[in-house]
């Protein structure tokens, strides 16, 4: 069953009062993270070629979500340590594509997470592996206060328990 995951006011990936935002949503499904992702053609960095900036911005927002979705343990949310991106292929703008993030579990308070972009019939543009931190409690505190769960939306368990 998809369960959604709360987006912000003003982020570049999720917030839906960016002007010049993508304005994507996130939702878990099937033990995994998902963003369907439609660049528009303004964000390419050559001619119809989304730019690699954004295409690391999209993996990094859809993975940092999946520590906090998928640990048990965990309460809040995280921030990047580190994240590493290999570009496989040009990644096309105005084509639908699709991010996704597989929790790999926590090492000594380090969430191990891995993800792809790729197009609906399964062309991998990018892979990436990144470790996550969870960010500290006053900060998820603030960070509540921009999370958005609208009403007839189904979201994440967690979410409802932890965002409210």
């Amino acid at each position: 069953m998809r369960e959604y995951i709360p987006h912000s006011t003003g982020c570049f990936i999720c917030g839906q009062h960016n002007p010049v935002g993508l304005k994507h949503r996130f939702y878990a499904e099937n033990g995994m993270l998902y963003s369907d992702v439609f660049v528009p053609a303004d964000y390419c960095g050559f001619k119809d070629v989304v730019h690699g900036g954004i295409c690391t911005a999209l993996l990094d927002e859809t993975m940092g979500w999946a520590p906090f979705i998928f640990e048990e343990s965990l309460d809040r949310l995280c921030f990047t340590r580190s994240l590493e991106v290999k570009f496989r292929k040009n990644t096309p703008t105005m084509t639908e594509l699709l991010v996704e993030a597989r929790y790999q579990g926590m090492n000594k308070g380090i969430c191990e997470v891995a993800g792809e972009l790729k197009d609906l019939s399964g062309n991998v543009y990018a892979s990436a592996h990144g470790r996550f931190i969870p960010i500290p409690q006053e900060k998820m505190n603030e960070t509540i206060q921009y999370l958005i769960m609208e009403e007839g939306v189904v979201y994440h368990e967690k979410c409802r328990r932890y965002l409210k």
